[in-house]
């Protein structure tokens, strides 16, 4: 999903709190400058201190719903 939606923003952002499933996303993107993948619980991440523009949260909010849908 992130090298589709890579090619319709300015960036994208994966979260995902399996280290597994970061690390075969990381290949895939590798090259890819303006996408990134960060380690963690995306309720979690919103909560915190780390801030993220409203494009980022919309993508990591919609990837977090389609993971809970089909993995959850």
């Amino acid at each position: 999903m992130l090298e589709r939606l890579s090619f319709l923003s300015r960036s994208v952002v994966g979260i995902d709190p399996d280290s597994w499933a970061i690390m075969r996303a990381r290949v895939r993107i590798d090259g890819l400058e303006n996408v990134r993948v960060i380690e963690g619980d995306f309720m979690e991440l919103i909560s915190s201190t780390t801030l993220m523009t409203w494009s980022q949260w919309l993508l990591a909010f919609i990837t977090w719903n389609l993971r809970e849908r089909f993995h959850g």
